[in-house]
């Protein structure tokens, strides 16, 4: 048993470096969780201000419907029947 360890302790140790860029990796994580914060704060504002332009209107009690004036068409004048006056 002592002999393994040993023998994955002498291997471990000439790894070859890794090419994982932990710190890019964070940043870039956390960008991501930046922009997913802003979306989701966005849509959540976007449907609240709908949620007040909407709601009143629905919750409006409906009352009698409007009734509009009959408009009335203006008489038609008829051509005059004068006779014309020769000059």
């Amino acid at each position: 048993m002592d002999e393994i360890s040993t023998q994955l302790r002498a291997v471990v140790a000439d790894a070859p470096p890794t090419r994982i860029d932990v710190d890019g990796l964070i940043r870039s994580e956390r960008r991501r969780r930046r922009h997913r914060t802003w979306l989701l704060t966005g849509t959540t504002a976007a449907a609240a201000v709908a949620a007040l332009l909407v709601v009143p209107s629905l919750a409006a009690a409906p009352g009698p419907a409007p009734t509009v004036a009959a408009r009335r068409r203006p008489a038609r004048r008829r051509p005059s029947r004068r006779r014309s006056v020769p000059r």
